[in-house]
């Protein structure tokens, strides 16, 4: 058999990736209802987001923002809730 067999954590970290790259934005909101997150769950993975890429980012109750003049950094954002990454394994970036 092959292939890849999605964990819940999988789902929601694709997700977030999705709607950073889409929308520019994560919302609260749909994380909390759609995952069972919980605000202080949210404020913990968006935290070292925020202290990396301070005012190109935007955090708060309502969720995370790229802000305009963050968007050329948008994959290097998206990047930091990608559990899959790649770069630490050695591989060349386009594997």
């Amino acid at each position: 058999t092959r292939g890849h067999a999605f964990t819940a954590e999988d789902i929601w970290r694709a997700r977030m990736i999705e709607a950073l790259m889409c929308d520019f934005q994560i919302r609260a909101e749909e994380f909390i209802a759609d995952h069972g997150f919980d605000a202080g769950r949210l404020a913990r993975l968006f935290a070292p987001v925020a202290a990396r890429f301070g005012k190109m980012v935007e955090c708060d109750a309502t969720g995370l923002r790229i802000t305009p003049e963050g968007r050329p950094l948008t994959r290097m954002i998206a990047r930091m809730f990608d559990s899959y990454d790649m770069a630490a394994s050695g591989h060349s970036a386009a594997i």
